[in-house]
């Protein structure tokens, strides 16, 4: 793994890229359904109207539909709380059964919330998760379809989440992806992380979480793991979220107490025993303990 490897694993970028969608190279680019999705957070009440009304005769348009997504989940703002969450109960069910290998199947915007601060549908979620299992069920050799259902238990059923990216791992043992995103979810598990943004930065954390069996086995697997991809992305995640995650916790009366600055440093340590020929490390972890130092710092003027 050489530099640009890990600059492909700085966070940013993997928990951007996952999901992607396969395309032949003559047909042109793949749509960007992640920017896409985006667009539909400042669509107008007319124009969401219009691409609904499009949809009826052309179902299968990915793009419309994800525009609408994006719509109901952040823009939407002359629409009432329950119709946001109903037309975003009824366009993720339809990408499940019809496209559960699709980008847009895998994005954030398209997971369920069964409780949280808002679009909280809990008959929707429990619709969606028993879908995405008999999905997963039915394509059970295909990692797409696996890794997307996996996301979507990402919040409410990590173990799950684990299982099914273990099964994708098999079925395409090529793809560092699947390994980053069970490095993904072995660092939520750990730092106890129950709410956070399309974008991953994290808004609260559950210390009953955190130190429950889950997290004990998540921590277990990345210290007997040789799989550097999952070592980088949990080693990353611990170290940046878990530096957002103490910030914002030290103002509340739930302070973070997992140590995520010795367990970053552990997980990026033992990546770069397993790839010693990367010179790409020494600077990382120097980054990040600067970023911890500076946060120290801040804390005790």
């Amino acid at each position: 793994m050489n530099m640009k490897s890990l600059q492909w694993l700085s966070l940013a970028a993997v928990l951007a890229a996952l999901p992607v969608e396969c395309a032949f190279a003559q047909q042109g680019p793949p749509p960007n359904y992640a920017s896409i999705v985006r667009q539909g957070y400042n669509l107008g009440k007319v124009d969401a109207e219009k691409l609904e009304a499009s949809l009826a005769s052309k179902p299968d348009d990915l793009e419309a539909r994800t525009r609408l997504l994006g719509y109901y989940w952040r823009g939407a703002r002359y629409e009432t709380p329950e119709t946001k969450i109903a037309a975003r109960r009824r366009h993720i069910l339809w990408l499940i059964e019809h496209r559960p290998a699709s980008e847009p199947a895998g994005l954030r915007q398209t997971t369920i919330n069964r409780t949280g601060r808002a679009l909280v549908d809990p008959e929707g979620h429990d619709q969606a998760a028993k879908l995405w299992i008999e999905q997963a069920q039915r394509h059970g050799t295909d990692a797409k379809v696996l890794g997307n259902a996996a996301w979507f238990f990402l919040m409410y059923d990590k173990a799950r989440a684990e299982a099914l990216l273990k099964q994708a791992k098999h079925a395409a043992p090529g793809e560092a992806e699947w390994s980053s995103r069970l490095g993904l979810v072995y660092a939520m598990s750990i730092l106890g992380l129950d709410s956070m943004n399309e974008n991953f930065f994290p808004f609260s954390h559950n210390p009953a979480d955190a130190a429950g069996e889950f997290a004990r086995h998540a921590r277990q697997e990345l210290e007997k793991s040789t799989d550097v991809p999952m070592l980088l992305t949990a080693g990353l995640f611990l170290a940046e979220r878990g530096l957002m995650l103490d910030g914002m916790s030290r103002r509340t009366d739930r302070p973070l107490t997992v140590d995520y600055g010795a367990l970053s440093d552990a997980f990026l340590l033992r990546a770069q025993e397993l790839d010693p020929a990367n010179q790409g490390y020494s600077q990382l972890l120097q980054e990040l303990r600067k970023q911890r130092q500076e946060l120290e710092s801040g804390t005790k003027r």
